[in-house]
């Protein structure tokens, strides 16, 4: 729809398909080469500018807020859009968050909760969300790359469902990307620091 309405070019991009085999479930293979959080992991610690991760269900445990504050800590600006306790449709994963924001507040990470009365056109709504709750799964990698999948960052994900998702390595997609996130925050990103 965005590529025949000429909203979006179509670009031409090097992609990785990631995928967690059937056997995470047993426990086996966690170190397969194209599982997702392992690949995530290695691409979010490698950041050197910007990492902005877009996640409906975001708990990061205490080893996510200590990745997430020592990128911040090296100067990368670290953006995180998940779903408020108004817009959730599962209180406990926001409760689970929320012990988590204060830390991830305190050491410089950005923390954005869209919430059901956020003004943003409908036409952006329909492309990120589905009605008033966040759905989208995205993880915008220096500006460079971004990482599209079925996983959200928290334990479930990581443990107990195979996912799968794919990274792609382009400036303009990425960028893209990059505005319409920054356009559901209200946020106005200047074109030089796209």
């Amino acid at each position: 729809m965005l590529v025949r309405s000429g909203r979006l070019a179509l670009v031409s991009a090097k992609a990785t398909v990631l995928y967690d085999p059937p056997t995470k479930l047993r426990g086996q293979n966690q170190a397969v080469t194209g599982h997702v959080v392992s690949n995530l992991r290695d691409a979010i610690v490698s950041i050197q500018r910007e990492l902005a991760l877009v996640s409906p269900y975001f708990v990061p445990q205490a080893r996510g807020v200590e990745v997430l504050c020592t990128l911040a800590g090296r100067g990368v600006r670290v953006r995180v859009l998940t779903n408020s306790l108004a817009s959730t449709d599962v209180p406990a994963v926001h409760a689970a968050y929320a012990r988590y924001r204060p830390q991830l507040l305190a050491c410089g990470v950005v923390l954005h909760e869209l919430r059901p009365s956020a003004s943003t056109g409908a036409s952006l709504r329909r492309v990120i969300s589905s009605g008033v709750s966040l759905h989208a799964k995205a993880i915008l990698l220096d500006g460079k790359s971004v990482l599209i999948g079925s996983m959200n960052l928290d334990p479930r994900s990581r443990l107990s469902n195979t996912e799968v998702a794919v990274r792609y390595t382009s400036e303009p997609l990425a960028s893209w990307w990059q505005r319409m996130t920054s356009a559901l925050l209200g946020v106005v990103i200047p074109e030089d620091m796209l």
